[in-house]
């Protein structure tokens, strides 16, 4: 909220727990699910019960049922002092109602409920391919719509870091599958851990948390193609970029493994891809 950490409270006036989900620009992650307050006395002097999770699979988990369930949120500091500023002026009119007694203050109707997907400001948005000529995507495939997906590389991707944000596109399908942000440092695979022939090619990885599951899984019922949406996305910018110094998608040609996407061009991908997965 200050800036130097993006953060975000979300409501849910029917659950009494808490959840607390910390994730680190290195790539470490932990969640806290207790019934202590986030204050001094809730984490220090109170009696409370609560549990640490480290697993990102489980995080992602908590996290998207989070959003599932969440009627309100307070994105930003106005947000948070216009809702202490109506709770104080409540107060002052009804001094005993900070008696453990039912009120009749209401203050979801100053938010508005909030189903947008939260991006670091530091974020690289980059083109991910999946599949290659030899075996490319069809509606046969797996769904895309895992909580947590891998996805992998020829080299080590070091210019990827925690936070980024992948678009993955079909190779032969020619379509968008689902849009991930990355949740761990770059991974190799063990090489006694080949399981099948394509792993020693595509043996580096990164851990992707899927932020469109429910477009992911009916990927090919849609007509998000690739090529479609770069043209109208230039004719309503036509002075803009497509990739970091080009408006054209011929990096595709050269079988890269993943290419960096203008900030506005995956921003307009994305906003079509989560209205989709929303609707």
């Amino acid at each position: 909220m200050d800036g130097s950490i993006d953060c975000t409270i979300s409501i849910n006036n029917r659950l009494h727990g808490k959840i607390y989900i910390f994730k680190m620009p290195e790539g470490g992650m932990a969640a806290i699910l207790t019934s202590a307050n986030f204050t001094q006395k809730g984490l220090s002097y109170n009696h409370e019960w609560g549990v640490e999770i480290s697993d990102p699979e489980i995080i992602a988990n908590i996290e998207q049922s989070v959003r599932d369930n969440q009627e309100f949120s307070i994105p930003d500091l106005e947000s948070l002092y216009l809702c202490r500023e109506r709770l104080n002026e409540f107060l002052e009119v009804k001094p005993d109602s900070i008696k453990p007694v039912s009120i009749d203050l209401d203050l979801s109707k100053y938010l508005q409920p909030d189903r947008s997907i939260k991006i670091g400001k530091s974020a690289t948005y980059w083109l991910k391919p999946i599949g290659v000529t030899g075996d490319p995507v069809t509606p046969d495939w797996p769904p895309f719509d895992a909580p947590i997906y891998p996805l992998h590389f020829h080299w080590n991707p070091r210019s990827v870091k925690f936070g980024d944000i992948m678009v993955c596109y079909g190779i032969g399908a020619g379509k968008v599958l689902s849009i991930y942000r990355v949740i761990s440092a770059p991974q190799q695979i063990n090489p006694d851990e080949y399981d099948e022939e394509w792993m020693e090619r595509w043996s580096w990885f990164v851990d992707g948390e899927n932020l469109t599951p429910n477009y992911g899984r009916v990927w090919s019922n849609h007509e998000l193609y690739l090529s479609s949406l770069r043209n109208d996305f230039l004719d309503k910018f036509p002075e803009k970029l497509i990739t970091g110094n080009s408006q054209s998608l011929g990096a595709l040609n050269y079988k890269k493994d993943k290419f960096r996407l203008s900030p506005e061009f995956a921003q307009f991908i994305l906003n079509q891809v989560h209205s989709l997965n929303n609707s």
